[in-house]
C-alpha cells in the first residue's frame, strides 16, 4: 500500500474530508489530494503531525506494506 493509499484510509476511517485535514496541516486541499495520489509526499514536519494526529509512526506511514 502507497503512502498516498494510507493516507486516504486513515482519513476515510475517520470520516474527514480533504479538506478537513488541509485545514488541520495548515495546507490547501489540492495538496492533500496530490499525495493521495502519489504524485508527491508531504515533507517530514508535515509527516509528524500526519502520524501524531493518526496515532501512526512514519515508518508504517512510507513503508510498502
Amino acid at each position: 500500500m502507497t503512502f498516498g493509499q494510507k493516507l486516504k484510509k486513515l482519513r476515510k476511517d475517520k470520516h474527514f474530508s480533504q479538506s478537513d485535514i488541509a485545514n488541520f496541516l495548515k495546507v490547501d486541499q489540492t495538496t492533500v489530494s496530490v499525495w493521495e495520489l502519489d504524485k508527491c509526499e508531504p515533507n517530514y514536519k508535515t509527516l509528524k503531525t500526519i502520524s501524531i494526529a493518526f496515532n501512526v509512526s512514519i515508518d508504517e506511514l512510507l513503508s510498502d506494506y
